[in-house]
C-alpha cells in the first residue's frame, strides 16, 4: 500500500512539472507571438527575451538575429529612400533654375536680333557670312555667355546625377590597370588654366618630373580632380589655388588647396555626405554629390581621401594612391 501511495505521490509531481512546463511553454509562445506581432506592425526594436537555460533560447537567438539582420537592411533602405526623395527634390528645383534661366536668355537674344532686322536664320546666317556689325552685338555676346555657362552648370550637375545612380546599381565598372600619373594629371589640370585666368584665380602647380606608375581608372580618376578643383573654382570664392603631386614612401600624394572661405568644422565632418551641402560655404546652387563620388570613386580605385579646413582660411584636399 506505501508503495502504491509512493508511485501516486511520484506520478502528481511529474504531472505538476509537466503541466508548469506546458503553461511556461504556452506563455513564451504568447509572449513571442506578441512581440512577432509588434515587429509586424513596424516596431523592430522589440526582441523576445529568454533566459539562457530556456528550452527555447537557441531558436529565441535566431529570431532576434534575423529581425535584428532586416532591420538593418529596412533602415538602409529608408535611408535610400530618404536620399532619393531629396534627389527628386533637388532636381525639381537645380535643374528648373537654370533652364528657366537658358530660355529667358535665348528669347532675350532673339528679341536683339530682331531689333536689328534679322527675322530668321537666314537673315542671320547672311550677317555672319558678310561680317556686318549688329548694332547690340555686345549685349548678345553677353546674353551668350550666361546662357553658356548656365548650360556647363546644368551638364555638370546632370553628370552627377547620373554617376551617383551608377555608383549605386551593378552597372558601374571601373578599368582600372597600370597609368602614368604625373602627366595624365598635367593633361587634366591644364584645361583648368583658361578657367582660372577668366576667373582672376592665381595658381600654382607643381608636378613631380619624374614618371609615376600608378593602378587607376582614368576617366574616373580625372572626374576627381575635377570635381574638386570645380568645388574650389565655384563655391570656395578663393582668389588663389595651389595643386601639388607629390610622390614619398611608395605613395602618391595629390593636394588641392584653395584659400577661399573654409568650410565650418560641423559641416566639415559631413562633407562627404552624399546630398549635404555647406550653406556658409557655397555661393552656388549645387547637387550636393560631387564630393560623394569624389570619395566613392577615389575608395573604388583603392585610394583614400582627407580634407582640412579653416573658415577664412581656405580648404585643402589630399588624395592619397599606393605606387
Amino acid at each position: 500500500m506505501q508503495i502504491l501511495y509512493f508511485l501516486l505521490a511520484i506520478s502528481v509531481f511529474i504531472n505538476i512539472v509537466l503541466c508548469s512546463k506546458v503553461i511556461s511553454i504556452n506563455k513564451k509562445i504568447s509572449e513571442s507571438i506578441e512581440v512577432l506581432d509588434d515587429i509586424k506592425k513596424g516596431n523592430g526594436n522589440r526582441k523576445i527575451l529568454s533566459k539562457d537555460n530556456d528550452n527555447f533560447s537557441e531558436i529565441i537567438y535566431k529570431i532576434n538575429e534575423i529581425v535584428y539582420l532586416y532591420e538593418e537592411k529596412l533602415t538602409e533602405f529608408r535611408k535610400m529612400e530618404n536620399a532619393n526623395n531629396q534627389l527628386l527634390t533637388s532636381l525639381s528645383h537645380d535643374i528648373r533654375t537654370p533652364l528657366t534661366s537658358i530660355i529667358g536668355y535665348t528669347d532675350a537674344i532673339k528679341k536683339e536680333l530682331l531689333k536689328d532686322g534679322l527675322n530668321d536664320k537666314y537673315d542671320l546666317q547672311n550677317a555672319i557670312e558678310n561680317n556686318n556689325k549688329l548694332e547690340n552685338n555686345n549685349v548678345i555676346e553677353n546674353y551668350i555667355d550666361i546662357v553658356r555657362e548656365k548650360s556647363y552648370s546644368l551638364k555638370e550637375y546632370l553628370d552627377n546625377v547620373f554617376d551617383w545612380f551608377k555608383l549605386n546599381s551593378n552597372e558601374f565598372y571601373l578599368d582600372l590597370k597600370d597609368t602614368e600619373i604625373t602627366e595624365l594629371s598635367r593633361n587634366i589640370i591644364k584645361s583648368w588654366i583658361v578657367i582660372f585666368e577668366e576667373k582672376d584665380i592665381d595658381f600654382d602647380i607643381e608636378i613631380e618630373e619624374k614618371e609615376i606608375i600608378c593602378n587607376l581608372d582614368q576617366n574616373a580618376y580625372a572626374r576627381v580632380i575635377n570635381n574638386i578643383i570645380q568645388n574650389a573654382v565655384e563655391h570656395s570664392k578663393t582668389k588663389k589655388i595651389q595643386i601639388s603631386i607629390k610622390e614619398s614612401n611608395r605613395k602618391i600624394f595629390i593636394t588641392i588647396k584653395d584659400f577661399g572661405v573654409g568650410i565650418e568644422p560641423d559641416d566639415l565632418e559631413h562633407i562627404f555626405d552624399r546630398l549635404y551641402k555647406c550653406d556658409k560655404a557655397r555661393n552656388k546652387v549645387g547637387s550636393g554629390l560631387g564630393l560623394y563620388i569624389t570619395k566613392e570613386l577615389v575608395e573604388k580605385m583603392n585610394g583614400c581621401i582627407n580634407v582640412k579646413s579653416e573658415v577664412g582660411e581656405g580648404t585643402e584636399f589630399e588624395i592619397t594612391f599606393e605606387i
